[in-house]
């Protein structure tokens, strides 16, 4: 057992022992921080910054990215009923903005709030040839964009709790025909949970942050994986060291088992340290509430079928990540024992991932098969689409949903391919 320890600990330094790697490594964990820091910005001045839209002369609306520096303006109606208005830092408004946010948190999205938020409308808002002022006081900024986020109006007139549930499935509905499912698959959706209302209102940032950057985090990743790995077995070929491997008892089985695992735990470990540090800043940003929401509340999710929550799809979204990373570290390690070359599998992973990324899902739109195989791609597979893809894969009499078929769909790549390159290793003659 300590022999193994020692052999194991060994590869790993092997693999990490380079300054290109961890050059690459701390460029990727800084990028990772950077792209969580900027919801800072983004949830005080961009898509989140009502108070700093100004309108250009042509009539658009832009963001003032200049109250940064300046300061961001904030406002809310106090006990007294005295409006308050500050400029504060972009951190601070969201502290603000929270603060206010979790006050509301747990409550029901019924009649009885939004009528309460219709009055404060009606004294404090005012509504211009199509223009909104006055929606962003804090008091009743998040129950508004609560509902926003649903992809609803929260400011039309007959907007009732009766309303949002007859709008949601109608939107979920609508997804049926976008996504050409036959009438067997929307009647095994049809036949699960629904969602429960009222719905609880919830603060959720964080799990949207989280959902966009971990689609940056696991793109790097996989870039880093090939360059990690691309020399992990052609090393042996470039310098010759194959014969002393055959001659120790045991040593080429002993050593492409064990290099194999190193590879794949080193891939794993730098995936789950790029998703913690994502989740540690998101969740030290904007807190943790909407970890129990349903995850249609959740920007940009609201066509959803499937019942889980925030959290449960964070969770979902990072082991299908890891799954992927670890399947293309097996592949990795294959075409570098196949090869004997650390340049090729570079050439061949890489040229093929960037091809991908120029795959854009337009082009499949009109074909149900052709978009359904373009999600299973291994960089398109971590979308916000993950969650809302409804269609279905018969196996024999059974519908299988996309998420666990993907997971296993990856999950065997990396077992066939990790074989293959352990059975390559040892039965090769160029290894003697």
């Amino acid at each position: 057992m300590k022999h193994t320890v020692r052999i194991l600990a060994y590869e790993i330094k092997k693999i990490t022992d380079r300054k290109m790697v961890w050059f690459a490594f701390f460029m990727m964990l800084g990028l990772t921080i950077l792209f969580n820091l900027w919801s800072i910005p983004l949830y005080s001045i961009g898509t989140e910054g009502e108070n700093t839209v100004v309108m250009t002369e042509d009539g658009e609306r832009n963001n003032d990215w200049s109250a940064f520096f300046r300061g961001v303006p904030v406002r809310w109606v106090d006990d007294d009923g005295n409006i308050v208005e500050k400029r504060v830092s972009p951190l601070t408004y969201i502290r603000i903005q929270r603060e206010f946010a979790e006050k509301w948190s747990g409550r029901a999205l019924d009649d009885s709030v939004l009528r309460e938020a219709e009055r404060f409308f009606k004294k404090y808002g005012s509504s211009n040839e199509g223009r909104i002022d006055g929606w962003n006081y804090q008091n009743y900024y998040w129950v508004w964009k609560s509902i926003m986020n649903l992809g609803l109006n929260p400011f039309r007139e007959d907007l009732s709790e009766m309303k949002i549930e007859t709008l949601l499935e109608d939107q979920m509905s609508g997804l049926y025909e976008n996504l050409a499912l036959s009438e067997e698959e929307r009647a095994f959706w049809d036949g699960h949970d629904t969602l429960e209302f009222p719905l609880k209102l919830a603060y959720t940032p964080a799990l949207r942050q989280i959902f966009t950057v971990i689609r940056r985090v696991h793109l790097m990743t996989l870039f880093f994986v090939i360059l990690m790995l691309s020399e992990s077995f052609s090393l042996d070929h470039k310098y010759r060291t194959g014969p002393l491997i055959q001659a120790a008892k045991m040593g080429p089985v002993h050593s492409a088992l064990i290099r194999t695992g190193a590879g794949i735990l080193v891939t794993a470990a730098v995936s789950v340290i790029l998703l913690a540090v994502t989740i540690s800043i998101q969740f030290l940003i904007f807190g943790m509430d909407g970890w129990n929401t349903p995850v249609q509340q959740i920007r940009g999710l609201q066509w959803s079928r499937l019942m889980v929550t925030g959290g449960q799809a964070m969770l979902i979204m990072c082991a299908s990540s890891i799954l992927i990373v670890t399947a293309f570290a097996a592949i990795t390690m294959f075409l570098s024992e196949l090869t004997h070359n650390g340049n090729v599998p570079i050439w061949i992973l890489m040229t093929t991932l960037l091809m991908t990324v120029f795959i854009h899902y337009g082009i499949f739109y009109r074909n149900r098969t052709l978009a359904q195989l373009w999600q299973y791609l291994p960089l398109q597979r971590i979308n916000d689409s993950l969650l809302y893809d409804e269609r279905l894969v018969r196996i024999g009499s059974h519908y299988v949903m996309s998420i666990p078929l993907g997971m296993w769909i990856y999950l065997g790549l990396t077992v066939v391919f990790s074989v293959l390159c352990f059975s390559h290793a040892i039965l090769s003659k160029d290894n003697i």
